[in-house]
């Protein structure tokens, strides 16, 4: 069993596979488990932001995953904060409280006075009545900390990574893969799943497959403000912005995202200028920070913006997991993926908007979620 791709999904499918009685993986990726993808976002846990159904109970049954993880392992990179929504974040935030109620997930109504109280006056409140959404079950991911974590728990299987050397060729004969590095390195493998992330596209296209991705550039700001205390993930209208660690923050802006994508020249010191100023209109604290880190990367979106996993039909033993949100997917993922490999099951969670086939028939799935 070879799974490419040492990011958070294909980790946390190598920890899932390897935890399965006489199974034996090789993970291989061109690079180190750095989880460069996932440190271009914002690692947020959550459903919230997760539209239509379907995709939202994917993410939902995601964040359960991670739940049931902490439960049973608890692992110190699994931070269960939740995180708070304004307006200006979502639109037509009162209704959408109530969609979330009424698709099981726990959405609470805070105003203003709610979250000065909670968040110890570190947010910004425009008014003593103004709605935010109060998402208990959500939170953050510490990836830098959770790939060491999940490749060591792996190790205690039959398990081994080679990292370092990208994959050149891959052959099958319908009864498995040759797979060659570009070291030299060779071996045969049963199967192969494909969770490249932003690279997936190349190694569908050395099986003759063609994978649309449609990627999108991150910037993300690691900040050092002593003093501030925010102690969930905030969303809102200028910027995201959660913990990350003791007297650290992680900002984020989708609105200047947008603009690297629009403007590729864009001066970069600009924008990180941009996302602190934004960053301290929604805690005003921030304005005294420090940049510590600046995390640029590009996601890896199927083309219709919807994951993509599952077994591909014209190549037998070849699957495929990649996915946008892959942090909130990552545990679930690994296990549904195990699932198919090693069962041939697969889970009602993925419908077929989901399944990697649509794109060999042509067909795509609708309109894209929200970011999230």
């Amino acid at each position: 069993m070879t799974v490419v791709g040492a990011g958070i999904v294909g980790v946390c499918i190598a920890h899932a596979l390897a935890g399965r009685p006489g199974t034996a993986v090789t993970l291989v990726d061109a690079a180190l488990p750095t989880g460069a993808t996932s440190r271009a976002g914002m690692a947020w846990l959550n459903a919230s932001a997760k539209r239509p159904r379907d995709y939202f109970e994917l993410n939902f049954a995601g964040v359960r995953e991670y739940h049931a993880l902490h439960r049973r392992l608890r692992p110190d990179w699994i931070h269960l904060t939740g995180s708070i929504a304004d307006e200006g974040h979502t639109p037509q935030l009162s209704g959408r409280i109530d969609e979330l109620v009424g698709w099981g997930y726990r959405a609470e109504r805070w105003t203003g006075e709610d979250v000065a109280r909670n968040l110890d006056g570190a947010v910004a409140v425009r008014r003593p009545h103004e709605l935010f959404a109060h998402y208990p079950d959500e939170g953050w991911i510490d990836v830098a900390a959770a790939l060491p974590d999940l490749l060591a728990r792996a190790a205690e299987g039959e398990f081994r990574y080679l990292f370092g050397s990208a994959v050149t060729a891959l052959d099958t004969d319908g009864r498995g893969f040759d797979v060659t590095l570009a070291d030299g390195t060779h071996w045969r493998a049963d199967q192969l799943v494909n969770a490249a992330g932003p690279g997936a596209d190349r190694v569908a296209g050395l099986l003759g497959r063609e994978l649309p991705l449609a990627p999108t550039r991150g910037l993300v700001l690691r900040l050092h403000a002593p003093g501030v205390r925010l102690g969930k993930v905030l969303l809102g209208a200028a910027a995201t912005i959660r913990p990350d660690g003791p007297d650290h923050y992680r900002v984020h802006s989708h609105a200047l995202d947008a603009l690297m994508g629009r403007s590729p020249a864009v001066d970069r010191r600009e924008l990180v200028a941009e996302l602190v100023v934004r960053a301290a209109r929604q805690v005003p604290g921030l304005a005294r920070a420090r940049v510590v880190a600046e995390h640029s990367g590009v996601r890896p979106v199927p083309a219709d913006s919807f994951s993509s996993i599952g077994r591909v039909e014209t190549i037998p033993g070849y699957v495929e997991a990649v996915t946008h949100s892959g942090v909130t997917l990552g545990a679930l993922v690994g296990r549904l993926v195990a699932d198919i490999v090693l069962l041939d099951e697969v889970s009602p969670l993925l419908t077929p908007r989901f399944r990697p086939d649509r794109f060999t028939r042509g067909v795509v799935a609708g309109p894209a979620p929200p970011p999230g």
